[in-house]
């Protein structure tokens, strides 16, 4: 119960800090409740022998622990501590129960979030979209700061529901019930790629699809192309970035502006290590920009943290991916390198609560046998966790 209560609050504290009528507190309230239900879990976890002992963890395990904490207090954001604590809490339980979690706790908190939404507490933030064809189309945020935002926050529960009712035999109906919620969400938002990724993630998850996957894996070159994904869209985005130089190139009005504002990031805020946090660069400077967020969690990554956290990200995902191919656990592969386009266009897919794989980047550190044991989205018939 209590690993539950802190799923859910890292969750409510991600859709505390996006409305803006709530009330910063009680987004540092929700992460305090994190972290409270977190210790007490982990406590009886230790009372009760039912996972490895502090005393026993390996100096590689608390080098992971270490270095969480200082980048996250580096950082100031929960991007490396996050996805530890939920290796601490689940690394010696069935996965499906992690995957309940998430999706009861998304749910609940994507639900609580159009009650406000209906009811008007929430504002919709509509934008305007013209098309080539010179037709207009209006974009509803349904109560969130931006219409891609509602995706955000949709994915996890369509991703996480296929996990959590992989092995009944209503799933197929459920699965195809969110499918038809993503549409209309998509008639509302207009969220072209989160929209692509979910259907794409719906049929690759089909039994014959995933037969293809599978097969694909046999050939070294797609299973390299997998492993090193993370480093692939890392350099992509880099070399986006340097060829973005003149605001008023093709490629900078094909991306709106977006390989400038990238590289006017890493001209200005690239370092080892950013211990200072990253300053806002003035919207004004890139042509036909409203905002300067950064729609990219590779440069984000390698200007908020730093060159060397960004390595570091990038061996635990080769790390994870190398797991997955040898397990054939090609649902959470699957999951894991659609997170990762996802974050090509989309900063918050580096969200621990948002992107549910991460804690699978650390949570063999807590538990050597995790993999070998998986069962949950692999397709190994003999595979089993305990």
């Amino acid at each position: 119960m209590f690993y539950f209560l802190s799923v859910f609050f890292a969750v409510a504290y991600k859709y505390i800090l996006v409305n803006e009528k709530i009330s910063l507190t009680y987004a540092i309230f929700s992460l305090g409740m994190f972290i409270f239900f977190f210790l007490i879990d982990f406590y009886i976890l230790q009372k009760k022998g039912k996972m490895l002992s502090v005393e026993k963890w390996s100096v590689k395990t608390l080098i992971v622990v270490v270095v969480s904490f200082i980048l996250t207090g580096i950082s100031k954001d929960t991007t490396f501590i996050m996805p530890v604590i939920f290796a601490i809490m689940f690394a010696y339980r069935h996965p499906s129960l992690f995957f309940k979690s998430i999706f009861f706790s998304s749910t609940i908190c994507f639900s609580i979030h159009f009650l406000f939404y209906f009811t008007g507490f929430l504002e919709s933030h509509d934008l305007i979209r013209i098309y080539s064809t010179g037709d207009v189309g209006i974009r509803h945020s349904l109560g969130f700061t931006h219409p891609n935002a509602v995706f955000m926050f949709f994915l996890p529960i369509f991703f996480s529901v296929h996990f959590y009712l992989r092995n009944t035999k209503y799933h197929i109906l459920v699965e195809f019930l969110f499918l038809i919620i993503g549409c209309w969400l998509f008639f509302l938002t207009n969220s072209r790629t989160a929209f692509i990724l979910l259907v794409m993630f719906y049929f690759l998850n089909l039994k014959f699809f995933k037969k293809k996957v599978l097969q694909f894996l046999s050939f070294n070159a797609f299973r390299k192309v997998v492993k090193y994904s993370f480093f692939i869209f890392l350099t992509l985005s880099v070399v986006i970035a340097v060829i973005g130089t003149d605001p008023n190139s093709a490629i900078n009005r094909l991306l709106s502006g977006r390989p400038y504002l990238f590289n006017l990031y890493l001209n200005n805020q690239i370092k080892l290590i950013n211990i200072q946090g990253v300053s806002v660069i003035d919207p004004y400077l890139v042509p036909g920009q409203y905002d300067a967020t950064l729609d990219n969690i590779y440069i984000f990554s390698i200007t908020q943290h730093g060159i060397l956290p960004t390595i570091l990200i990038s061996f635990l995902f080769v790390k994870m991916f190398n797991h997955l191919i040898n397990t054939r656990n090609t649902m959470l592969l699957i999951t894991s390198f659609i997170f990762l386009v996802y974050g090509f266009m989309e900063t918050n897919a580096i969200v621990p609560s948002l992107n549910f794989t991460l804690p699978f980047l650390v949570i063999s550190y807590f538990n050597k046998n995790y993999f070998s044991n998986l069962k949950v989205g692999s397709d190994e018939k003999n595979s089993s966790f305990s």
